[in-house]
């Protein structure tokens, strides 16, 4: 970035570019080599990854061997993840469960009513056809109506 600032050759942008520069250092906080590339100091060996011991482990053994060690890797993943859980409080269960139950109980209230309602409608339109008629032409013009409406509400508000 300094060198830009020089060839355009504003002496105010080079310094406040040479600023960012060691404050972007100084945050880095990596030391630099000759050539000013930064750099961390390597541990001289690639650090082996948990598939790749798994797969060196996994390898000895007969079949017995390795379905109960599958097992057991298995058990241990389970309770690696529950410790990775974090648990609701009991103020906070108590009031979720509230909500499902509360939620549960109008869901059921309401499908019974409309399972009910439907039975009754299908009882009498057996015994009378002009009701199966009468409830086909009010679904009808409903759908009618509602959709009209918000073909109507959708036509406005793309303006």
């Amino acid at each position: 970035m300094a060198q830009e600032a020089r060839k355009r050759g504003s002496v105010a942008e080079e310094e406040v570019l040479e600023e960012i520069d060691e404050v972007e250092d100084e945050l880095d906080g990596d030391e630099e080599d000759a050539s000013g590339k930064a750099y961390t100091e390597r541990k001289g060996r690639a650090t082996p990854g948990k598939r790749a011991r798994q797969e060196a482990s996994e390898e000895k053994g007969n079949f017995f061997v390795r379905t109960a060690r599958g097992i057991a890797n298995y058990f241990r993943g389970v309770k690696e993840e529950l410790e990775k859980v974090v648990w609701p409080t009991r103020e906070e269960l108590i009031r979720l469960s509230r909500i499902i139950i509360v939620v549960t109980l109008f869901s059921a209230v309401v499908l019974g009513i409309m399972s009910f309602i439907f039975n009754e409608l299908f009882i009498q339109g057996f015994n009378n056809n002009i009701i199966f008629l009468l409830f086909f032409v009010g679904v009808g013009v409903i759908y009618v109506v509602v959709s009209r409406f918000f073909k109507r509400n959708s036509d406005t508000s793309s303006y």
